[in-house]
């Protein structure tokens, strides 16, 4: 038998805005008003870090370090904080259901939320690539939440020949940790033309392309990523 909660506001997600929403909540005096449902393990954090400070050798960030809002200049909001202005936090729990006109969301531990105000903060998930392609093989890393993150800083320990798929800010973080802590070669396949040399030297190799397709060629995975993916 399903269980059943009413809230006056539901958040499904539990990531930075989520946090930071609660803090908003919390200042108008409401925080007994709001339920937060989080899939993930750990309350809201700042999730920038994840691929900042938290890769660093030496000292590199953990939670609860890095929990909402110190990166706003706010006090840490870690349990204590939750429990002391009555915000209802769900950890690993997933909304798969929801139900408009009802107004209610069910969890997958059959848990029925009724609720008069829904904020839906699930954020965006990483890019994949196919596990045809290897995506899925071990190696593979996706920088997504906190247990992505620690399991890609465990693996740069042993890196041999990392490939970094991505021309953005996260390459050129990745990039100078990964320089510090190892002596390997790092390959970078991106559409964007490389801007790297004077940073990082003969450290990088930049497999720049115009069309994104071209990206997953050799070199970048030879023994499985053989070709482009199909449209």
């Amino acid at each position: 038998m399903a269980t059943q909660i009413a809230k006056k506001i539901v958040v499904v997600g539990g990531g930075n805005s989520a946090g930071y929403f609660a803090r908003a909540v919390v200042a108008a005096g409401r925080g007994a008003d709001l339920l937060i449902c989080s899939a993930e393990e750990v309350l809201p954090y700042e999730r920038p870090a994840l691929t900042k400070a938290f890769l660093n050798e030496t000292g590199p960030a953990r939670l609860p370090g890095f929990h909402t809002s110190v990166g706003g200049g706010g006090e840490r909001q870690n349990q204590e904080w939750y429990d002391a202005n009555g915000v209802e936090v769900h950890l690993g729990t997933r909304v798969v259901a929801w139900d408009p006109s009802a107004k209610t969301v069910t969890t997958d531990k059959s848990t029925s939320i009724g609720y008069e105000k829904l904020v839906v903060a699930i954020g965006c998930t990483a890019l994949k690539l196919p596990a045809s392609m290897g995506g899925d093989l071990p190696g593979v890393h996706y920088v997504r939440d906190n247990a992505d993150a620690l399991s890609l800083y465990d693996a740069m320990a042993g890196a041999k020949a990392p490939v970094v798929i991505g021309g953005g800010e996260f390459f050129f973080i990745f990039v100078w940790e990964i320089r510090l802590t190892t002596s390997c070669f790092v390959h970078r396949a991106s559409t964007v033309p490389p801007c790297t040399a004077p940073r990082f030297g003969s450290g990088v190799r930049t497999i720049t392309t115009r069309n994104r397709r071209r990206c997953w060629d050799p070199p970048v995975h030879p023994r499985t990523l053989t070709s482009p993916p199909s449209d």
